[in-house]
């Protein structure tokens, strides 16, 4: 219980609790397999034991019943063949107790491959959160050199030429800015689109 609250208590605080998070999640994994692991030993050698004294058992009777029992044959051969079921039934245990084990692993390497795909996408939408970021202050920056080269030139120029200089410029601004807007707008539609997909990548996956 206190492992898990401690879990829960590095969970958001960025890679360093994704980190310990996956670290309990390998170890708790690792326990489960362990203790697959050693019951499967226990039931093999449980299984062992009890085979081992049915065997004892027999070759303890077999003197007494070989003088007196006429059927010696027929009851070897029937004892060879209890013998070869109870081979066939521990071998068969251990193909479940195998299978079991299998089946723990790849539920394991699944949880695990979950693990690394969520991780992958918040990486990616993390990125993605950091260039939209990084185009706006571009664009910013953009738009006030457009601002302080508008500035100049009204300052440089003549009453009669600066008038014409501005007519000229605010349309050249208004096209570079519809281009600007054109261009933040496909960038901005084509960032949303690949959050969209890794979400839904995202999502599938999860379901699976």
């Amino acid at each position: 219980r206190e492992t898990r609250a401690a879990v829960a208590a590095w969970r958001g605080r960025g890679a360093e609790g994704r980190g310990f998070e996956e670290r309990m999640d390998a170890f708790y994994a690792a326990c489960a397999e362990e203790r697959q692991r050693k019951h499967i030993a226990e039931k093999r050698a449980e299984s062992a034991e009890v085979q081992r004294q049915r065997l004892e058992k027999r070759r303890e009777q077999s003197p007494r019943r070989s003088a007196r029992d006429p059927r010696q044959p027929a009851l070897e051969l029937q004892r060879a063949r209890e013998e070869l079921e109870l081979e066939r039934r521990a071998q068969a245990r251990e193909a479940e107790d195998a299978r079991a084990l299998e089946d723990v692993r790849h539920r394991v390497r699944q949880e695990k491959a979950r693990k690394a795909q969520r991780k992958e996408v918040a990486q990616a939408l993390q990125g993605l959160a950091s260039q939209r970021g990084m185009l706006e202050r571009r664009f910013q920056k953009d738009d006030v050199a457009d601002a302080r080269e508008a500035a100049d030139a009204e300052q440089a120029s003549a009453v009669e030429s600066r008038q014409r200089h501005l007519d000229a410029r605010a349309r050249c601004l208004e096209e570079r800015a519809a281009l600007h807007r054109q261009h933040r707008d496909r960038e901005v539609e084509d960032l949303r689109w690949q959050m969209q997909r890794k979400a839904e990548a995202a999502a599938r996956s999860e379901a699976e």
